[in-house]
């Protein structure tokens, strides 16, 4: 299947998964992304996250480094050895410097801009299209 888009229908097709303990931090991050046109998910923690990613196959995760249940980096690892879930492009947002060995697409410095989210996403849902 093509993840190509016209100029009229992208980004609507897109699903981002925000994923965050935090449930003002997600409702902020779904009122930048559905403003910029995304479809949006939510996940409070990393092991709901991989059940919606397995769900619905999100283009893209914007991923939060420190929750309860299920941290960023248990949630990449895991991610990582699910061959049904492993190609997907993850966003990490991080208030600290992380390592996370190349296992996500970036990191973005935690609070991040809208228009950094938006650009991020924007650029590995044409990656994502190119592959």
């Amino acid at each position: 299947m093509s993840r190509a888009w016209s100029r009229s229908s992208w980004p609507r097709d897109v699903r981002v998964l925000i994923v965050d303990d935090d449930a003002e931090q997600r409702l902020a991050l779904r009122g930048v992304l559905e403003r910029a046109g995304y479809q949006v998910f939510e996940a409070p923690n990393g092991r709901i996250a991989l059940d919606v990613c397995r769900t619905i196959r999100p283009w893209i995760v914007v991923l939060d480094a420190v929750m309860p249940v299920m941290d960023g980096s248990a949630f990449l690892l895991r991610k990582l050895i699910d061959a049904e879930i492993a190609d997907i492009p993850v966003v990490m947002l991080s208030a600290w410097d992380v390592d996370c060995q190349g296992s996500v697409a970036t990191i973005l410095r935690k609070p991040a801009r809208g228009h950094a989210i938006v650009g991020a996403v924007r650029s590995f849902a044409r990656v994502a299209d190119a592959a």
